[in-house]
């Protein structure tokens, strides 16, 4: 997909006309589901033409995409930019899960249109081991990163899911924050085992 833009090589006006096009579609799909808006929505939003949003984006869904890894981004650096709450391995990422099911329940439109990019097949779509793949377990990885855990892989895998199967729970109204929050916990206590859940950690 040549039309395709790379976020790295662009210059300075692509990137904030780049911006602007993410911008104006996180406008559009925080409150309207995604099949309300097109293409000429978000172009109309940016303040560009349509063969302007095109050089950029060949599809919505594109679009959607990038907006998914830059709203991680932008609440992975927010998140970790002070303390996180807790003394220990359990509680640190009790508040992680929290903070993320918080957020998502903010932004259920958002986060109803991000969620088939994330668990798409498709690399494309999907992204890489640096993208959008590890964007959820990304979040977890740093409080267990100097923990010995058998399989550590395997367990941020499994957190991936659990966090993903919570966000479809919470975003269709199927289980509140804190009936997921429970069932995470519980999960991936079993997962890391006592003695990690119960570490101690430095401020």
């Amino acid at each position: 997909m040549t039309a395709q833009r790379q976020h790295e090589s662009m210059s300075r006006t692509q990137q904030a006309t780049r911006e602007k096009i993410l911008h104006a579609a996180w406008n559009l799909l925080d409150v309207e589901d995604q099949e309300s808006v097109n293409m000429m929505d978000i172009a109309k939003g940016a303040g560009i033409g349509r063969a302007t949003l095109y050089r950029y984006y060949e599809t919505k869904e594109f679009i959607i995409r990038d907006l998914t890894l830059e709203w991680g981004r932008r609440f992975s650096a927010k998140l970790f930019a002070q303390p996180l709450d807790g003394v220990t391995v359990g509680e640190r990422i009790c508040y992680i899960v929290r903070s993320i099911l918080v957020e998502a329940y903010a932004h259920p439109h958002i986060i109803r249109a991000a969620l088939p990019v994330i668990v798409a097949k498709n690399e494309s779509m999907s992204g890489s081991r640096s993208g959008i793949r590890s964007l959820l377990p990304g979040l977890v990885e740093p409080v267990i990163a100097d923990i010995k855990i058998v399989e550590k892989e395997k367990c941020l895998a499994a957190t991936h899911r659990l966090l993903l199967g919570s966000l479809y729970m919470v975003n269709s109204g199927s289980d509140s924050i804190s009936i997921s929050m429970d069932t995470i916990s519980f999960t991936l206590r079993k997962l890391l085992g006592e003695r990690a859940w119960q570490r101690a950690l430095p401020g």
